[in-house]
């Protein structure tokens, strides 16, 4: 992890408590949102077997919406919820297995905005080693392509 972002993390536990008092992300992954560019996140769950029960997600620059969904096509409830600039988001138990989360890109308040997410992998030794097993800070943006900023 980036030196500046174990900072942000070690911020987030004292000021956090809770859940994020025992928090410790090895993984970071942020993303560059244009709005004039259509840019959005679509709705999706986080990987329940890499990453363990705490994601946090650090909104920057501008606000937006996220939209979660709860349920299957046609049976499903939306709610949006704000997140404004500098906002620290955490999702736990039900927001992070059950519901899907996204941003349209009409929920994007401002032209741009960058969002940083920390996740813990998960200890158990469901995380190969290898490519997969190797942790690393990965930027996406230029449309969601990703790219390798530096190896953990």
């Amino acid at each position: 992890m980036p030196p500046i972002l174990t900072r942000l993390c070690e911020r987030m536990r004292e000021r956090g408590g809770g859940v994020l008092g025992t928090f410790r992300p090895d993984e970071a992954n942020a993303i560059d949102y244009r709005k004039s560019l259509g840019h959005s996140l679509m709705p999706h769950f986080d990987d329940r077997q890499l990453n363990g029960d705490v994601l946090c997600n650090l909104c920057l620059v501008s606000d937006c919406a996220m939209t979660y969904t709860y349920g299957k096509k046609g049976e499903a409830r939306s709610v949006d919820v704000e997140l404004p600039r500098r906002s620290l988001q955490v999702q736990t138990g039900s927001v992070r297995y059950d519901w899907k989360h996204g941003i349209s890109n009409q929920n994007l308040r401002g032209e741009r905005r960058i969002s940083i997410t920390f996740r813990e992998c998960r200890q158990d030794g469901t995380k190969e080693e290898g490519e997969l097993g190797r942790r690393r800070w990965f930027v996406a943006a230029d449309g969601g392509q990703s790219h390798e900023s530096g190896a953990m």
